[in-house]
């Protein structure tokens, strides 16, 4: 075990691993679902790759965009953590774009229990 994983076991009393794109990498359509609902999800990382396009995250479906959080494209990015937002990074998050599709890359941790 890395000195990272033993961090980690330290703080919080688990492990942890990363997966990326769990459910998709574009964003196709209104209330695309970018990530499942996971209770064991620590946190997660979302990045806008569309050089153009705007993309908008939210938890529950939406009729039209602009509505939820916005990230900005060419590598825009929003971060959720249990540390700093409770039980937020465990919910279902669906995304919308200016356009479409919206390239994206996702990254979460989840806890190993």
């Amino acid at each position: 075990m890395g000195a990272l994983a033993e961090y980690i076991k330290r703080k919080y009393g688990f492990l942890c691993t990363s997966r990326e794109n769990p459910v998709t990498n574009s964003v196709a359509a209104l209330n695309t679902e970018v990530l499942l609902n996971n209770p064991d999800r620590l946190s997660w990382l979302i990045i806008n790759l569309d050089p153009a396009n705007t993309l908008y995250l939210y938890f529950e479906a939406v009729t039209a965009v602009p509505y939820g959080s916005i990230v900005g494209p060419g590598g825009g990015g929003l971060t959720y953590d249990a540390e700093k937002h409770g039980e937020l990074p465990g919910k279902r998050v669906l995304a919308g774009g200016s356009a479409y599709p919206v390239s994206i890359y996702v990254v979460e941790i989840v806890g190993l229990l």
